[in-house]
């Protein structure tokens, strides 16, 4: 065997474009015992090569077959093989342990230390203590969906539980949620611990996708450099390193891995489509795998599945131009979305995950690359082009769209809303064009991804450009996935996680390409090289480039060049990270309400937080554990803030009359003195010239800097009794807090009936016109009335 694998290494080596070629003679031979020339389709010189350097031999019988399945498997994959027995149809990996390559697992290792170091910078402001403070508002929502199935199970093997997530999360996501409470459970449960899991998980999400993106990297290139490189890259993303830090457990570290590994098995899909050959069965398994947790992890998971169908199209159409075989050569996608379907089903029948249109996706995802494929192989067989055939596949196309309208009925309304979602979504961050005004054309994606966007376009576009003509089948996927999130990444910023692996990929390709032009490193990475082979086929394993400690000068120029495309990236990442992080005041703040709660007695809703939405879960988890929604606050807080006749502000908080937090930076200069935001924040609620004060809102907390405080709402007291009429009577007492004492007051006009009704918040002394009125905290919750003269009745 060790013959016939150097012989096909030596042919490889000086005829890299016969791979492609052996490959077809592999499947030829796996089908028949024994062929002929006119069963393969390839010209006589090709054919010719393959018998005088060994590949193929005539038999006694004067059929052709390959002279050892296993040894040019194995040349062809750089791997090693065992010998098959006779009348094997299937080459197998061999049980031996793969010999590991020292410096690039070094290297690789020191690659995923930096993606956890660049993700850690918030690990002072999650764990506090005996606290788990997770950064920024979604988080407290899964936080809260856990926790609530951590306490119906009976265990982490309790699967009956994840059928009974809340309605929201189980059409939403499920999958993550399911995740999370498992690994929760398995480590025993508890506040605490749910707190610790959710905090590293995107973590452990970045970890995997660079092991996933060195992987497919390594896969397109054969150049550990370029894979090494864009992992590194991948590390520095401002965007996606805050995505995935520590505390940062939203939804979108979840959905990174799932998107790598579809992307993966579809490139091994491209070199070993036979899915009798275990490299194509590794293909479906992961389009299986990856396909079915992309849409059961992410309600818009359906969205990134669509790259499969696009590649699936163009993969068709390429084939069709070449004359390839595209029942064959697509056998691993199709049977891979095929199983996806059914999987994806399976859970929605069982457990009522997702909505039905959602759960169909993959049915219609594999329905369409049926229909591409189908007809590509009608078209290949007759001798038609490819320009019609592109025709007739836009055709085929239109036609499953318009069976997909008909059997699902709500497709036309989802399609809509989801829509409206991408381009008419406003008020939060992540909902802005990449190139949004704000920052400019050139500031904003620098904020985002720093210099490795402007990096890798070039890059993405010439790769683009040699696979368009060459054409290669193979690099069509990270194009096209690149080109995909771009667009989606201009329309919301929200998609940039997605597209920071592929920008790292091909950021990768760039920073060893320039190391390369100025003599850092040899060779230029095979891509990029003027050969059309090293686009169109996988490079055989004999010109696979290792890596090797570079020079001491080497290593100063290649530190020198990656601080100048990657510095801005390094710089902003630890910045973006702390705009997400809870600052200390607010967590202050929180704990303050906690503790204020407590010692009222009171439970939720009377104990709601009424805050800016973008912090409400985790004041909300916190006080009362109850982080599932911020609509309320989203709806009505700003319009509670610049309110300027203050029974509309109290009578607009509902049966939420908990407590109150205003924070200076949402007190903009737009409020005056009449709206109730400035009346509460900068007067304490106290009277000032022009206006009488509030009654309903009594300060808890203040920072020591001032730039929050928190108010409880309480139905107040209403002090009552006797004077002139029109004049004017003041209320006055001294409230001290930790960090803060002021005087509050309210005024009032004595009516015509010599009467006057003033309403406080606090339980202590008044002073009003001239005598002192104690005021008790059962008077102040009970909404009861204080006579001057000491007589108490009820006032409503």
């Amino acid at each position: 065997m060790d013959d016939a694998r150097s012989a096909t290494e030596s042919l490889l080596a000086d005829k890299p474009a016969l791979e492609a070629d052996l490959e077809t003679v592999l499947d030829v031979d796996a089908d028949a015992d024994g062929w002929t020339f006119d069963d393969v389709p390839l010209d006589s010189g090709a054919f010719g090569e393959l018998v005088s350097r060994g590949a193929v031999e005539k038999d006694d019988d004067g059929d052709y077959r390959v002279a050892d399945r296993s040894a040019v498997r194995a040349a062809l994959d750089g791997e090693d093989a065992v010998t098959e027995e006779d009348g094997s149809g299937v080459s197998m990996p061999s049980l031996s342990l793969p010999s590991v390559d020292r410096n690039a697992a070094l290297a690789l290792a020191g690659a995923l230390l930096l993606v956890v170091a660049m993700r850690s910078f918030s690990i002072p402001s999650v764990f506090r203590g005996d606290a788990v403070v997770l950064s920024s508002n979604d988080p407290y929502y899964y936080r809260y969906l856990v926790e609530q199935l951590l306490a119906q199970s009976s265990g982490p093997f309790d699967f009956g539980v994840v059928s009974e997530i809340e309605f929201g999360a189980r059409k939403g996501e499920p999958l993550l949620v399911a995740v999370l409470w498992f690994v929760s459970a398995l480590f025993g449960g508890g506040q605490y611990t749910t707190g610790v899991v959710l905090a590293v998980y995107p973590v452990v999400a970045a970890v995997v996708l660079s092991v996933l993106l060195y992987l497919l990297a390594f896969r397109l290139t054969a150049d550990r450099r370029v894979a090494l490189a864009a992992v590194v890259m991948l590390a520095v993303i401002p965007d996606h390193a805050l995505r995935t830090a520590v505390g940062f457990a939203d939804h979108h570290a979840f959905d990174y891995p799932w998107l790598l590994l579809t992307a993966y098995g579809l490139v091994v899909a491209t070199d070993r489509p036979h899915v009798r050959d275990w490299s194509g069965w590794l293909a479906v398994a992961c389009l299986t795998v990856g396909i079915t947790g992309q849409v059961l992890a992410w309600d818009a998971g359906p969205l990134l599945i669509l790259p499969v169908g696009i590649y699936a199209a163009g993969s068709a159409l390429v084939l069709v131009a070449t004359d390839g075989h595209p029942l064959r050569d697509h056998a691993p996608i199709l049977l891979g979305t095929c199983l996806a379907a059914g999987l994806v089903w399976l859970f929605h029948s069982t457990l009522d995950w997702h909505t039905d249109l959602a759960a169909s996706t993959p049915a219609l995802l594999f329905a369409g690359v049926l229909t591409v494929t189908v007809l590509a192989a009608v078209f290949t067989r007759v001798g038609l082009s490819a320009r019609s055939y592109a025709v007739a596949e836009a055709v085929g196309g239109g036609a499953v769209v318009a069976g997909a309208f008909v059997l699902l009925p709500n497709l036309e309304s989802t399609l809509s809303g989801g829509l409206d979602f991408l381009f008419n979504t406003e008020g939060i961050a992540e909902s802005q064009p990449l190139f949004q005004g704000d920052l400019g054309l050139v500031a904003a994606p620098i904020f985002w991804f720093g210099l490795l966007l402007f990096l890798a376009l070039p890059y993405l576009t010439w790769v683009t450009w040699r696979a368009a003509r060459t054409p290669s089948r193979r690099w069509l996927v990270p194009c096209m996935y690149g080109w995909f999130f771009l667009l989606l990444a201009l329309i919301q910023v929200r998609f940039s996680g997605e597209l920071g692996a592929f920008v790292a990929l091909f950021a990768g390709l760039g920073f060893v390409h320039l190391a390369s032009v100025v003599d850092i490193t040899d060779p230029t990475p095979h891509v990029l090289s003027d050969e059309a082979d090293t686009v169109s086929a996988r490079v055989p394993s004999s010109q696979r480039t290792g890596l090797s400690l570079p020079d001491r000068n080497s290593l100063r120029y290649l530190l020198v060049l990656f601080i100048l495309v990657a510095g801005v990236g390094i710089l902003f990442t630890p910045l973006k990270i702390d705009l997400t992080t809870i600052e200390d005041e607010q967590y202050e703040a929180a704990t303050a309400i906690e503790s204020h709660t407590v010692e009222q007695g009171s439970e939720y809703p009377e104990n709601y937080v009424f805050s800016q939405w973008d912090r409400n879960r985790m004041y909300n988890y916190f006080v009362s554990g109850e982080s599932s929604s911020y609509g309320f606050a989203q709806s009505n807080y700003n319009q509670f803030l610049i309110e300027t006749d203050p029974q509309s502000a109290y009578e607009r908080l509902g049966n939420r009359r908990g407590y109150i937090v205003t924070e200076s930076k949402w007190i903009s200069d737009g409020m005056n003195e009449s709206t109730v935001g400035v009346r509460l924040h900068e007067y304490w609620g106290s009277a000032t010239d022009g206006f009488s004060g509030l009654g309903h809102y009594r300060v808890v907390h203040a920072s020591a800097d001032g730039s929050i405080r928190v108010f409880q709402v309480v139905p107040g007291a209403v002090i009552e009794g006797n004077a002139t009429a029109g004049e004017t009577i003041t209320a006055s007492t001294t409230v001290t807090i930790s960090g803060a004492e002021f005087t509050y007051e309210r005024r009032v006009t004595v009516g015509a009936d010599g009467t006057y009704r003033i309403r406080v918040p606090y339980g202590t002394e008044y002073r009003v016109a001239g005598t002192t009125v104690t005021v008790t905290e059962s008077e102040v919750l009970g909404n009861e009335t204080v006579s001057v003269g000491n007589a108490t009745e009820r006032y409503s």
